[in-house]
């Protein structure tokens, strides 16, 4: 349901944010399409799932205070074999959004190491690897062979939830 649901509903580019089309109708080179926080909050189980006795009880633990929601999103991204143009989170990086907050992804469909996995460089949430607090992009060969071999990426099923602190170097991978 919550699939068909984004599939009948108009995304944009974050470059035209005000030309929403349906997913069929994207640009060839689309990477990544968005949807209106509207459209997100309309979803169907979207609070059902946000408000989950066990996701409010973990994130609450997890930062021992009551859990609050600051926002939610929704995107598809696309796979693009014809640009070498990465787009923004395709590259490793940190949200610094707030000081103290976790992100939950959930994938919609199936994802393997070939389907653009979220990709993790673990303890990077503590470990700065030279970093201030900005909005730089880490590129390939700015990995060290430390942050190589912490590197997971998140397989799963359609379903599958994420939860990550994401000040922690990470990256859905192209």
């Amino acid at each position: 349901e919550i699939i068909d649901y984004y599939e009948k509903n108009k995304i944009f580019d974050d470059k035209n944010p005000s030309h929403f089309f349906l997913r069929e109708d994207r640009k060839p080179n689309l990477k990544v399409g968005y949807y209106d926080t509207k459209v997100t909050a309309r979803c169907p189980y979207m609070f059902d799932l946000i408000n989950d006795p066990f996701i409010v009880k973990t994130l609450s633990n997890y930062f021992k205070s009551p859990f609050k929601l600051d926002y939610v999103n929704a995107w598809w991204s696309f796979k693009n074999v014809n640009s070498e143009i990465n787009e923004k989170t395709q590259f490793f990086h940190r949200d610094v959004d707030n000081f103290n907050f976790i992100k939950v992804f959930i994938y919609l469909t199936d994802v393997d190491l070939e389907d653009g996995p979220n990709e993790y460089i673990i303890k990077s949430h503590i470990n700065s690897y030279g970093a201030k607090i900005n909005h730089r992009h880490f590129y390939d060969s700015d990995m060290t062979e430390e942050m190589k071999s912490n590197l997971f990426s998140f397989k799963g099923k359609s379903g599958t939830a994420i939860f990550a602190n994401t000040y922690g170097l990470h990256r859905g991978k192209t």
